[in-house]
């Protein structure tokens, strides 16, 4: 189920990033703050699944190194996330 999550969320990530970088190619000027509102949705979202799936993988974990490696994951894709969420606000003020 983890893995099934972390695909997920990788398939969000580059589809999105596909259809920006598509839609920014066809207009090369302007619009691009909903372009940039756009690619962190999609990005949020799909850190969202692989946060998920890091969270499904707990019921493994076997030493307190693993525990640490898993503790720092889920920091730094919470942080990215909180950041990606106060641009989004940001950008549509």
């Amino acid at each position: 189920m983890a893995t099934a999550l972390d695909l997920l969320g990788a398939l969000v990530i580059f589809t999105t990033a596909g259809v920006v970088f598509i839609n920014f190619w066809r207009r090369l000027s302007g619009a691009t703050e909903k372009l940039r509102v756009s690619l962190a949705q999609g990005l949020a979202l799909g850190l969202e699944f692989k946060l998920g799936g890091e969270i499904l993988r707990t019921a493994a974990i076997r030493t307190l190194n693993e525990v640490m490696v898993l503790g720092a994951i889920v920091l730094l894709r919470g942080a990215m996330s909180l950041l990606i969420h106060w641009e989004i606000r940001h950008t549509r003020e």
